[in-house]
């Protein structure tokens, strides 16, 4: 059943009581209950049942980008992330040195527990909407169902991919501003991070943040989708 169609039920099934508590029973109590259903009724009425879902899932991830900016802060860390999957877990590992080499975190990744605190950086759950991988759409095309259909968080998303670098454009994005620096240095934005948190999964491959630029039309970002030997 729909918001809609459940606010439709209620405001019918109000009306009636409202006019039977006051004007046959005189029962101002029921009245009162009667009124409140009319009022959640009408408010459910109101509401697009298209944006509950997205509504629900970016309040659920902003809650846990700022427990991650927490983390980070909490760490010190400086590093870029490295987007990845361990143990059948979308995963981003996070070096607390800007200039640590990249290519050896991969293979240090694999070794070490799936745990916060680690010798060389920290590893956090990034924000990221689970949908079945599908090997038979485009990763643009898988992308923009998460990103634009699923979360509305922006308007579209390219994808130019040349060898293992990859350029994501992200027009018009909707995430709200959350003060989250840290995050934003280590991470990318909130439509950066799971972007190429869902873009590891689609690669199969882990995936580093080089850069995020906004721009008059959003926000552009630069990876590496990096080579397991």
């Amino acid at each position: 059943m729909k918001v809609k169609e459940l606010g439709l039920i209620l405001i019918i099934i109000s009306i009636p009581l409202s006019v039977f508590s006051i004007f046959i029973l005189n029962y101002m109590e029921m009245f009162y209950v009667s009124l409140g259903i009319l009022v959640i009724g009408l408010s459910s009425f109101s509401i697009d049942d298209n944006n509950i879902l997205p509504y629900t899932l970016r309040k659920m991830i902003e809650s846990s980008v700022l427990n991650i900016e927490a983390l980070l802060e909490e760490y010190n860390t400086l590093g870029k992330a490295i987007y990845t999957e361990k143990d059948d877990r979308n995963i981003a590992f996070i070096p607390y040195k800007e200039d640590e080499n990249y290519y050896y975190l991969v293979d240090y990744i694999k070794k070490i527990p799936l745990r916060v605190s680690n010798d060389l950086g920290i590893i956090i759950f990034p924000p990221f909407h689970k949908v079945e991988y599908n090997y038979k759409v485009s990763d643009e095309s898988w992308i923009n169902s998460i990103i634009v259909d699923d979360l509305n968080l922006a308007s579209n998303v390219k994808i130019l991919k040349e060898n293992n670098l990859i350029t994501v454009n992200i027009n018009e994005p909707k995430g709200r501003y959350l003060n989250i620096p840290r995050y934003y240095k280590c991470l990318g934005s909130l439509e950066t991070s799971i972007t190429l948190s869902a873009l590891s999964t689609y690669y199969r491959k882990p995936v580093r943040l080089i850069e995020e630029i906004k721009s008059d039309q959003g926000i552009i970002v630069r990876a590496e989708v990096i080579k397991i030997e």
